[in-house]
């Protein structure tokens, strides 16, 4: 009876002691879920579940969805922050949905705007200079996807906040196989994801240009949205007698073309490497595709480090369809480099980062 009323009272101190943590996102959220931002949103909310967090996630735009893959979904309006051990936001523009900070707030940023760079922000440039000053005076932890963004946000911002690199992750397992997308006998030369800078449709028109004159047998197709007009400047259209347009798919479904493709590419939006880094590439290699990018990518480490695919001077079309060539010879599913994502960049590894950081904090402030 004893050892059963030790163990109650264990078990209640564990739930007491489950911490919460508001994952925080100005979005439109929909179901299915789609696009990167989306699934990372989730994703590190059932990464933070495992590792024994109550989450709640947190938009101003919830169009009567009150859950999203089984995590609870509430209106940023109705949140009492001071319920929360942790906030998170995604993004510069979702600080305004925190009113008066917290203190564990951490703000994950993907590029840090100055007054001149990065061009294809000039639209919004001001609103995003006025969201990072309000994220330096109220973020305790700022998060950035590679060590080029950090710095440049020390240089601006000082070092008054932990700063922590936590790049895109891929998820631990796979969805079940379906079926191929592509035509069987050709050799498929992938893009996923949305269109975010005004240079990739042309930069895509040219490579498919290129790989049909060296093979007829080689297809690009293009899997995603056209995002460009949320950025400065303006572009060509994506060629369809030169590549296949592909409609946007729920994530489960995008791995099919992952599986089936013979090449993944990556281009960088311009010749700055702060712009950001590319979350594709994470998706590429999880599945064992080859990758292949632009040097001023910020995340060319990912290939390097699994040697599978090549990085291709900037803005270099030859350059990037003789490589693209090159590592088609290369094993797609390659299981070793599957293996080797879900070790070292899995959603899990990220949220351990997160967990860690908070960790401190939290012993730091019972002492």
């Amino acid at each position: 009876m004893w050892k059963l009323l030790f163990l109650t009272l264990d078990t209640l101190r564990g739930n007491l002691s489950m911490r919460r943590i508001a994952l925080a996102y100005s979005a439109n959220p929909t179901r299915p879920i789609q696009g990167m931002d989306m699934i990372r949103w989730v994703a590190m909310g059932h990464r933070f579940r495992w590792l024994d967090y109550k989450v709640r996630l947190v938009t101003d735009r919830r169009r009567g969805i009150d859950r999203l893959d089984r995590i609870h979904l509430t209106s940023a309006d109705r949140m009492d922050w001071n319920e929360c051990d942790a906030v998170k936001v995604c993004y510069q523009a979702s600080i305004d949905l925190i009113p008066q900070g917290h203190p564990h707030l951490i703000a994950r940023m993907c590029r840090v705007v100055d007054e001149e760079y990065p061009k294809r922000d000039d639209h919004r440039r001001d609103e995003m200079l006025r969201q990072q000053e309000k994220i330096r005076d109220l973020a305790a932890i700022v998060a950035f996807n590679d060590e080029v963004n950090a710095q440049r946000w020390r240089d601006r911002y000082g070092d008054k906040q932990q700063v922590l690199i936590v790049p895109t992750g891929c998820p631990e397992t796979l969805p079940e196989e379906g079926s191929n997308p592509f035509p069987q006998d050709k050799r498929i030369v992938l893009f996923m994801g949305s269109l975010t800078a005004h240079r990739f449709p042309g930069a895509l028109n040219g490579l498919a240009r290129r790989l049909r004159a060296a093979s007829p047998d080689i297809e690009v197709h293009f899997l995603g949205k056209n995002s460009l007009q949320h950025y400065a400047g303006e572009s060509e259209p994506l060629d369809p007698s030169l590549l296949t347009i592909h409609e946007p798919v729920d994530e489960e479904k995008t791995w099919d073309y992952v599986r089936n493709a013979h090449v993944g590419i990556g281009l960088a939006p311009s010749e700055h490497s702060f712009e950001s880094e590319l979350s594709k590439i994470y998706y590429y290699l999880r599945g064992g595709l080859p990758v292949v990018t632009e040097s001023s990518v910020p995340n060319t480490s990912v290939i390097r480090e699994t040697g599978h695919g090549g990085v291709a001077t900037y803005g270099d079309l030859d350059d990037l369809a003789h490589t693209t060539i090159a590592a088609m010879k290369r094993a797609p599913r390659d299981e070793a480099v599957m293996q080797h994502m879900i070790d070292k960049h899995s959603w899990r590894a990220r949220a351990e980062v997160y967990d860690a950081a908070l960790k401190a904090r939290w012993a730091c402030s019972a002492k």
